[in-house]
């Protein structure tokens, strides 16, 4: 009965971990949001079966059923987060790295302190509404990518100078350090203060943003998970256009009222066509003009070191599978490669091979190519013959989804040129 009733779903479940009493319970099915919610009895069932194990000093971290993955996490030995995937193809990995970003949500808008001294459950099952949004948004299908890579969501404006400029001088002014522009979701530039963010705030604030209702101000309370976890920041948004919004932390001062028109009238009207020009590169998130090779479907490009990243799906024609098919399989991809062939981080296996003393045995290119347009199957099959291909270098690592009329014997030399050129932008 469990996996019928989530066949095709994702269901998320937090609980006291003292008690098993449940905070919330959160679905989707099929990239949208559900009501379906898991009976209390397999609620019961999967805290019980944790517990049990903690109890025999076993930590119960995966299983998996006939199509159904399950991954267990606690956190501060207060919170459990239990996720239920039998969504295609869901991996450990992705399943982990979901539970703590959704626990780094948390801490974001609750609180540390809330989460590791509950003194009333039932007002921390109040407080715990305020992140209904942005915990659904990160079981949905999304165009980002920093949920599964730790990374921050990018884009390339063609005019990054001038855009890192202003907003150096607004911040300067406003006496924040953490500042920076946020085009639905993906940071278009960001001060030095803002990079130094550590995880998993850096990617959880821009993403925040991209989920909040419009307005044209805010002043949203936030802890920082690394940084500041039990004493709140203040979160102030200014929207500059429609889906383009300028995000500072600051403390007490300056009041939002004073921000405002400041920033509308002696920064950022100069530069309102580079504003405008932003907001034309998403979702590609790379200028019209940058030479992408015509059979480059998707790619994602990450910064190792420097926590960013740059994903798109809008580089081909109509041709092949539909965008959301893409996303899926660069995220499938991405798991497959970090899991088997990359170390999660640039130099961690070369580091562990010096600790050892032994040669450094890491993977610089991996490709997969599907099954042929032409052989069983293929013919009707828009994901036929596709080719998915990783190279990396230094710090930078690259992904591509390549058309399946791409020949395979030179699918490494295809993403050695494209990430020469990409180097300069991330």
């Amino acid at each position: 009965m469990a996996e019928e009733s989530t066949e095709g779903a994702v269901h998320l479940l937090c609980l006291t971990t003292s008690s098993g009493v449940p905070l919330f319970c959160r679905s989707s099915r099929g990239g949208a949001p559900s009501r379906q919610q898991l009976p209390f009895s397999i609620i019961g069932s999967l805290n019980g079966v944790h517990m049990f194990g903690a109890n025999m000093d076993v930590t119960l971290r995966s299983a998996r059923t006939k199509d159904t993955a399950v991954v267990w996490k606690t956190f501060h030995d207060s919170i459990s987060l239990i996720v239920l995937s039998s969504e295609q193809g869901s991996p450990e990995l992705r399943l982990e790295r979901l539970l703590e970003l959704v626990f780094g949500a948390m801490v974001l808008l609750v609180g540390l302190e809330e989460l590791t001294q509950i003194r009333n459950v039932e007002r921390l099952k109040k407080d715990l509404r305020a992140t209904y949004g942005l915990i659904d948004s990160l079981l949905l299908d999304s165009e980002l990518m920093g949920d599964l890579t730790q990374c921050v969501d990018c884009i390339a404006p063609p005019d990054g100078p001038l855009l890192q400029e202003a907003l150096a001088g607004i911040a300067e002014e406003m006496g924040s350090v953490f500042a920076s522009l946020v085009a639905r979701g993906r940071v278009v530039a960001a001060t030095q203060g803002w990079w130094r963010l550590g995880a998993p705030e850096s990617v959880l604030l821009p993403w925040l943003v991209g989920t909040l209702p419009v307005q044209a101000a805010r002043d949203y309370p936030v802890y920082l998970p690394h940084g500041s976890p039990t004493v709140p920041h203040r979160l102030l948004t200014l929207m500059l256009l429609p889906g383009l919004d300028l995000c500072m932390l600051c403390g007490p001062q300056p009041p939002l009222s004073q921000v405002e028109p400041q920033v509308l009238e002696r920064w950022w009207q100069p530069v309102l066509e580079p504003l405008r020009a932003c907001l034309a590169l998403v979702p590609r998130g790379l200028p019209a003009g940058f030479p992408v090779h015509p059979d480059i479907l998707g790619l994602l490009l990450l910064h190792l070191e420097q926590r960013r990243g740059l994903f798109t799906v809008e580089l081909g024609g109509v041709e092949g599978p539909s965008p959301r098919s893409r996303r899926r399989l660069l995220r499938s991809f991405y798991v497959l490669v970090t899991s088997s062939y990359f170390p999660p981080e640039a130099g961690s296996l070369e580091e562990k091979a010096e600790e050892q003393g032994g040669p450094a045995e890491v993977a610089r290119a991996c490709y997969v190519v599907s099954e042929a347009a032409e052989g069983p199957g293929g013919r009707g099959n828009p994901g036929a013959g596709l080719r998915l291909v990783a190279v990396q270098a230094g710090p930078r690592r690259l992904l591509l989804l390549v058309s399946p009329r791409s020949p395979a014997h030179g699918l490494r030399g295809l993403a050695t040129r494209t990430l020469h050129a990409l180097t300069p932008i991330l």
